[in-house]
């Protein structure tokens, strides 16, 4: 598919069905921890930046959590948040007085080994600056801003630098889970000046504040762009966070080296969980854009662990004796949803029936067993299937090349013209039902499905036009919305689902997530109130209500849930796992032989 949201937070909920966990069983015979050792791992595409809080991609997270923490993190094997640089999890209470009353507030501590490379401490001041660098209108967009917006003051205990409590000023379904997804950056590096240290968190909060600050302030702006250079964020040298590697050596387009640091804070930790071990001495991870390609390194064994292998490749590996003596192969089902989309917005998909037209059309059933090699269990609704809310009770949409023909002819589009493409006059002028289908060239799956879907719509006179582009050329067009009809993917977190970022209209804009354009006054309306209700059994009655009104709207043809397709060399005791990117390099280890 194309390009990867990634969803910005990390949490402390766990998916209330069972998710199995594949694992390479840990090896009692594993090498010594300090005798040196490499993994090479294939990333599909190349991270945009090395800065946690100015991208969300997927596959800069990849590598963005070898370098930079967070206050909690999930555990590969368990799927439940634990403690990364905290001490624990928050000690959460109601707001019942003060300016904030009606809010809840939030404590952490963090570890007291905690320390930067330099050898100053991790403290609190760190968590202030990465929150208050979060809500600088200059650096995140507001569909991530939108998660933290309720977060209005942090006190730090006069008595214990490491201690701190972060008041917000309502109740929020995620509170807990948005504040320990936060990556942690040393604020005496990153903001050598001291621009923000004096600025209230609650004006950098308010995005009318901030905004009057910025116009008053210009040194505000020249943080800013400090921070979001791409020197900042691609130069070994300005690359600092508290995780177990540095950056050593990046080769655009080619490979990413990170180096193991040798005195690490915590390998002197107590208390410590698989989010804060780190056994290879070396990480590569290589940019392989194409399947092939990828498959290729695999069997030569250049690259000694992948994940997203094109499906089909995959299950011919499955049948390969030669290979399957020299990896192990794993298909937990995936925190992933795939999907087409359409940009709403535009006047040939303006109209529901012309999108559920386009819906009937494709024999998912067909993609999923013929495209993706069985791999994928298929979905009704934007949500992953495993979600207590997830709405199965939604019909499948039916592939029907007759009930799609009737839908465009309702909607006005028939072949006046006798060109086997259907057409209707829109603000005067004749229009033909041609539509321009934006897809990855590193996808094979994406391309595959691209000319399947093309061949679907000649039969009901819609004329399908294949825009294959580089990643980077595809993530621009979404940030414009410079498109008709995409394939895309949604990586998402064993937790529940907020909204807002994919379907309030707030994020319809250009630069946010909702690339579809979907909505209206009373699904944001719904989606403010499911953000803000905290009983789970009415927050999931109110997900299903807003599943039932996006199946009606038809913004996209919602496919499947892949499982994932993970490759590991037997050499190593690693552990595959449903969470993104599907392995945990840092905790591999590798076995005698």
């Amino acid at each position: 598919m194309n390009t990867m949201i990634q969803s910005p937070l990390r949490s402390f909920f766990i998916a209330l069905l069972t998710i199995l966990i594949f694992t390479a069983c840990k090896d009692e015979t594993s090498v010594p921890d300090d005798q040196p050792f490499s993994v090479t791992a294939r990333i599909p595409a190349e991270p945009d930046k090395l800065n946690p809080l100015i991208t969300f991609q997927a596959y800069s997270r990849v590598v963005n959590e070898q370098l930079f923490q967070y206050l909690l993190q999930f555990d590969p094997e368990t799927l439940q948040m634990v403690p990364q640089l905290a001490t624990s999890r928050a000690e959460v209470s109601e707001n019942t007085e003060g300016p904030y009353v009606g809010g809840v507030a939030y404590t952490f501590e963090i570890r007291p080994e905690a320390r930067w490379d330099d050898g100053q401490p991790v403290t609190a001041e760190d968590v202030a600056f990465s929150l208050k660098a979060l809500f600088h209108p200059e650096i995140t967009p507001p569909a991530i801003r939108s998660y933290f917006d309720a977060f209005k003051h942090i006190e730090i205990d006069p008595d214990n630098p490491k201690k701190f409590t972060i008041y917000s000023n309502q109740t929020y379904m995620l509170g807990e889970a948005a504040l320990g997804g936060i990556a942690v950056m040393p604020a005496h590096i990153y903001d050598e000046a001291g621009v923000l240290k004096d600025i209230p968190l609650s004006d950098m909060s308010d995005e009318a504040k901030a905004t009057e600050l910025l116009g008053s302030n210009s040194a505000l702006s020249d943080f800013a762009a400090s921070f979001t250079s791409t020197e900042r964020s691609h130069d070994p040298a300005l690359i600092n966070g508290s995780g177990p590697y540095r950056l050593a050596e990046w080769e655009s387009g080619q490979f990413i080296r990170l180096e193991r640091k040798q005195d690490w804070w915590a390998d002197d930790a107590k208390d410590k969980n698989l989010t804060i071990t780190a056994y290879p001495t070396e990480l590569i991870f290589k940019i392989i854009t194409d399947q092939t390609t990828a498959v290729n390194a695999l069997q030569a064994e250049e690259v000694e662990v992948a994940a997203q292998v094109d499906s089909r490749s995959f299950v011919r590996l499955q049948e390969d004796t030669s290979f399957t003596n020299r990896f192990n192969l794993f298909t937990p089902l995936a925190f992933q949803i795939y999907y087409i989309g359409f940009n709403t917005r535009l006047p040939k998909l303006a109209d529901p029936k012309v999108r559920k037209a386009l819906a009937h059309a494709l024999d998912v059933d067909n993609v999923i067993e013929n495209l993706f090699g069985g791999l994928a269990e298929r979905i009704v609704a934007p949500f992953h299937p495993s979600q207590p809310y997830y709405h199965s009770d939604l019909p499948l949409i039916d592939f029907n090349f007759d009930t799609s023909k009737e839908l465009l002819a309702e909607a006005g589009w028939e072949d006046t013209n006798g060109n086997g493409t259907v057409d209707k006059v829109i603000d005067g002028q004749l229009t033909e039902l041609s539509l321009s289908f934006l897809t990855s060239t590193s996808s094979q799956f994406g391309r595959d499905m691209a000319l399947f879907y093309q061949e679907a719509l000649k039969n009901i006179g819609v004329e399908l036009v294949i825009d294959a582009k580089e990643f980077g050329a595809v993530r621009d067009d979404f940030r414009r919305l410079d498109f008709e009809v995409f394939a895309g993917a949604w990586a998402l977190e064993p937790i529940p689902d907020d909204p807002k970022q994919l379907w309030h209209t707030e994020n319809a804009a250009p630069g946010g997530s909702n690339r579809m354009g979907f909505g209206n006054a009373e699904t944001d309306e719904l989606i403010a109130e499911i953000r803000s209700t905290l009983d789970p059994d009415l927050r999931n009655q109110m997900m299903r209500r807003l599943q039932e009104i996006i199946f009606d709207a038809q913004p996209g043809i919602f496919l499947f849930a892949p499982q994932e397709r993970i490759v590991i060399h037997k050499k190593f005791d690693g552990e595959a796992t449903p969470l993104r990117p599907g392995f945990f390099v840092n905790d591999f280890q590798l076995k005698k032989d």
